[in-house]
């Protein structure tokens, strides 16, 4: 991933949330190396911040 925002290790599995080529890119990679990969466009990403404002409000 090119530019990694966040990186959380939780043994054995890592999950990572960063900006790959344009697009916001959430993976995870299980025990074996296996990763599985989202990557959203912006479209994506505006609706996702939206979503994540109004639960922040209900927090």
């Amino acid at each position: 991933m090119i530019d990694t925002f966040l990186q959380i290790n939780v043994d054995p599995v890592t999950l990572e949330v960063g900006v790959d080529d344009g697009y916001l890119k959430i993976s995870i990679e299980d025990e074996q190396g296996n990763t599985q990969s989202i990557i959203l466009e912006k479209d994506e990403v505006e609706g996702l911040i939206e979503f994540m404002e109004k639960k922040k409000q209900e927090l």
